[in-house]
């Protein structure tokens, strides 16, 4: 399998241990670990890399932060289109204590209008060099970028016949729905957003999952972190529990999970097997340190993990 991954906001990924968060003072780290490429469609494309299929990053990069990103892919084995910036790519910082995990993330950007358009001709050009078997569009749009270019994006794939994939929220999800993907990835704060429900429990979940499904035609894989994801598309919906896991790594584990699926159900495994390999490549993730996914081990997580057909 060829999948084209997006990224108009990568990042480097910056781990940092704490004894105790103490606001208004001086922390001193634990510890940390080395800096990861991060992204979300880079962490797709790097855990489609550990199942065997081929995934070519497609990103913006600028300052010297984009080059330490680039030199990480490179070193990884990653194939690479890069359009460069002037604004620096951005460090999201996790800081992570016994008790709690926060995020500080950097908002991306400014891209030119001169340099989203050399990006999207990029696109345009991969697409018709490569010939992928899907395009995967994931996370947010930098400041600058017209919130357009996803859908632009997705129209111009279906355009050359190629299978959709759509990971991100707010305005862009909404604008992304229009072009009828294949298939989207919420979590569930997202898709709440796009639905405009509450969803308190898991029948509602179900309903609003199968209804997006029946009036777009879009399969709808909805994750829910440690309570499991839901799945509806052409073959029914199903549901699939999550194993207990020691979640010290949570950044990237959504998008591994839907690596894991797409490397599946381009494989042409049901979409029961699709689901457990997309559970066990996140759970994978959540014990990992360096940003990738560990070993496929099926019987380290399998027991733990119940998938069920609802409809």
């Amino acid at each position: 399998m060829k999948a084209i991954c997006v990224t108009l906001n990568p990042a480097l990924d910056k781990y940092l241990y704490l004894n105790a968060l103490q606001v208004d003072a001086l922390n001193r780290t634990d510890r940390s670990i080395p800096m990861s490429a991060g992204g979300k469609g880079i962490n797709v494309a790097r855990a489609l890399t550990v199942l065997g299929d081929k995934a070519i990053n497609l990103f913006l990069s600028g300052g010297s932060t984009g080059k330490l990103l680039e030199r990480l892919l490179h070193t990884e084995g990653q194939i690479t289109v890069v359009t460069e910036t002037v604004a620096q790519t951005r460090l999201n910082v996790k800081v992570v204590t016994p008790d709690s995990y926060t995020e500080i993330n950097e908002k991306g950007g400014p891209v030119s209008p001169k340099e989203a358009a050399a990006a999207f001709f990029s696109y345009e050009s991969v697409l018709e060099g490569e010939k992928p078997d899907c395009v995967v569009i994931s996370g947010s749009i930098p400041t600058g970028m017209d919130t357009n270019i996803y859908r632009r994006m997705l129209e111009r794939a279906k355009q050359a016949g190629i299978l959709t994939m759509l990971d991100c929220d707010g305005i862009s999800l909404k604008k992304g729905m229009e072009t009828k993907p294949f298939l989207i990835k919420p979590n569930l704060d997202e898709l709440r957003g796009l639905t405009g429900k509450s969803l308190e429990n898991l029948d509602e979940i179900i309903s609003i999952c199968r209804e997006l499904y029946r009036e777009s035609g879009t399969v709808v894989l909805c994750t829910m972190g440690a309570k499991g994801a839901v799945l509806a598309g052409e073959e029914g919906v199903y549901t699939i529990t999550a194993p207990c896991v020691n979640a010290q790594f949570p950044a990237g584990a959504g998008d591994c999970f839907l690596a894991g699926f797409l490397s599946a159900y381009f494989h042409r495994e049901t979409p029961e097997e699709s689901l457990i390999k997309a559970v066990q490549m996140a759970s994978g993730k959540l014990e990992s340190p360096d940003g990738l996914p560990g070993p496929l081990e099926k019987e380290k997580y399998r027991s733990q993990i119940v998938c069920k057909k609802i409809s």
